[in-house]
């Protein structure tokens, strides 16, 4: 205040400060007067001289005209302690003017760069295109058909089997078959027969020198397998079910990268508005302190330090113009769409959402995710298919029967072929290596099985782990949106109160500079809240199984 008074005083005496001084304490407060003092006496005596007033300092403007001032402080001690100003829940997100962008080729549009079109969209077109083009989606859906196919398979092998075949050749010499029941020609006509009769007199001899066809056809049903075939189909039809609910996995964990990334796209454009912001407001501080360089009121350091600041944030706009960019094409990869055409966030506000109520505790929570979750439900399949796969591993190990039906027919040409009508059951048992083989095989079937049922235990514990973490998480960033939006409100208040500061001579540039970056962070850190809040939500319905294009859409939380 003392100071302020002190500033007032000189100007109506027609004195001016050189250069804003550095904050004076009160107990310095003689030594600045005496300096001032010193300061009119030489002026008014280099005015004494002739043309002496040619390098007065009356035509040099006071900082309080040469720094715009904000409109609602003043110099005096009542302004430092004004509250700060309300800082609004939303941030908006104007499309930035092409001459607010820094050219970083010139052949490029410095927003868009290498794209060759643009385009908006919103959070619904964006989950509805990555249910119908993502490719990971797309690959899970025909792991699905695939399995249905071999489901479809096992099932076939409860039918008989069919056999045909059609055989064409010649054939000469001699037949001895003992069921053909008839004497030989050559066995009446000549005493010295080469053949062999049987007790009952018949010969079983036939001479053949002829061409002949051969048809055959037939039927054959393993009436017994060990098991093998019903609970071979029993365990496809697992494993059918575990690629579905691995498929509605596929689908909620791309629903909520699709999320994921279109909120980061909508940071990336957000941090591209605070960036743009902060060149501004080095610019013009820059511009600031060239002008009082040139009255003499600033320093060339003082001039060198706003440029160094300008440059640097520079450097940081030019990094999110094109981390904006990756963050277009990461989300094109996501849905399958053109890399070369640049999204951007339909909606241009961003705020908080909340899409899983608060009403829900972590018991409930867990709950839901133990009923919903397809990982559980894969898991749970995949052991199932093991223990089925057990018994089809020990069908090796027993006999099998089948019933056989077949017919032949032979002749010397199609026309003139007799058929002949055969039908049998069989039993077949085989051990493979004296039956070590098989045993080996279900050892091995068994110790699968004990995998599986660990695999579905920890899996169960990582939900479990994710659905509490995913709630930490949400809680922290929910947090962190109000100590934000302080952090905001208390540096665009340091900013106000350093530029009053150099104004009135108890700050320096330095200050000023300071401020603009808590300033640039506090914007920074605020965004960032949000996009880490909704985000967590995201993640949190993904945790407990609830992940929808709806869900993820709807204006309303989910309650359970």
């Amino acid at each position: 205040m003392q100071n302020a008074e002190l500033r007032q005083q000189l100007t109506k005496t027609g004195v001016k400060m050189i250069r804003p001084f550095i904050a004076v304490t009160a107990a310095a407060s003689i030594t600045l007067g005496t300096m001032l003092v010193a300061v009119q006496a030489a002026e008014a005596a280099d005015e004494a001289k002739p043309n002496g007033g040619a390098r007065a300092l009356a035509a040099v403007p006071p900082p309080s005209q040469a720094l715009p001032a904000n409109p609602n402080s003043s110099p005096s001690s009542g302004a430092e302690t004004a509250a700060p100003k309300p800082v609004p829940d939303v941030i908006e997100l104007p499309k930035p003017e092409l001459k607010a962008l820094i050219t970083i080729d010139e052949q490029m549009n410095p927003y868009e760069l290498e794209a060759n079109g643009s385009r908006s969209i919103s959070l619904r077109q964006v989950l509805v295109t990555a249910v119908e083009e993502n490719l990971d989606i797309g690959i899970s859906r025909t792991r699905v058909s695939e399995q249905k196919w071999t489901y479809l398979g096992s099932l076939g092998k409860f039918l008989p089997n069919a056999t045909g075949a059609y055989y064409t050749g010649y054939a000469r010499g001699k037949l001895n078959f003992p069921i053909f029941g008839q004497k030989s020609a050559a066995a009446s006509s000549t005493s010295s027969s080469s053949s062999t009769s049987s007790s009952s007199g018949l010969s079983s001899v036939t001479n053949i020198n002829s061409a002949f066809n051969a048809v055959t056809g037939g039927l054959n049903y393993q009436v017994y397998q060990g098991g093998r075939v019903v609970f071979g189909a029993l365990q496809n039809r697992n494993l059918l079910r575990a690629e579905r609910a691995g498929s509605k996995a596929t689908l909620s964990d791309t629903l909520f990268k699709a999320t994921q990334d279109y909120y980061n796209l909508m940071l990336s454009e957000a941090l591209l508005q605070i960036r743009i912001r902060a060149v501004e407001t080095s610019t013009e501080q820059l511009r600031i302190n060239s002008d009082l360089e040139a009255n003499g009121l600033a320093t060339n350091l003082d001039v060198l330090q706003s440029r160094t600041q300008l440059s640097r944030d520079r450097q940081d706009q030019i990094t999110q113009q094109v981390s904006r960019r990756t963050a277009a094409i990461t989300l094109a990869d996501t849905l399958n769409l053109p890399l070369g055409e640049d999204l951007g966030p339909a909606e241009r506000q961003l705020r908080k959402v909340r899409l899983v109520s608060t009403d829900l505790r972590v018991g409930e929570l867990q709950r839901l995710a133990i009923d919903n979750r397809p990982e559980l439900k894969q898991y749970e399949e995949l052991r199932k298919a093991a223990k089925k796969a057990i018994i089809v591993a020990t069908a090796p190990l027993q006999p099998s029967a089948g019933l056989n039906g077949n017919i032949v027919a032979l002749g010397p040409h199609v026309s003139h072929m007799d058929p002949i009508y055969v039908g049998y059951f069989g039993i077949n048992w085989k051990l493979n290596g004296l039956g070590t083989t098989d045993l080996s095989n279900v050892q091995n079937a068994r110790y699968v099985a004990r995998q599986r049922l660990l695999e579905a235990n920890k899996e169960l514990v990582t939900v479990l782990d994710q659905v509490r973490t995913s709630l930490l998480k949400s809680l922290q960033a929910e947090r962190n949106i109000t100590e934000t939006t302080d952090e905001v409100a208390s540096a665009t208040e340091e900013l106000r109160l350093a530029r009053l500061r150099f104004e009135n001579g108890l700050g320096t540039n330095i200050d000023i500079i300071n401020a603009q970056r808590d300033l640039t962070t506090a914007y920074i850190d605020r965004a960032q809240a949000i996009i880490n809040f909704n985000v967590s939500q995201a993640q949190l319905l993904h945790d407990i199984g609830l992940t929808s294009v709806d869900n993820l859409t709807s204006p309303n939380p989910v309650h359970g």
